[in-house]
Order: structure tokens, then C-alpha cells, then sequence
């Protein structure tokens, strides 16, 4: 799951969602 978590986390930071929490994991 690194292409996904990747995914997430740089999403989250350009959304600015909660997904950057996911990130920090």
C-alpha cells in the first residue's frame, strides 16, 4: 500500500483534509 498511502498523503496536503492525519502514520 506505499502507491495508495503516498497517494493519501498528497491529496490530503492539496485537499487539506483529514487525510494528512493518514499521512503522519
Amino acid at each position: 500500500m506505499s502507491g495508495l498511502e503516498l497517494k493519501d498523503c498528497t491529496f490530503g496536503v492539496l485537499h487539506g483534509h483529514l487525510v494528512i492525519s493518514t499521512c503522519a502514520y
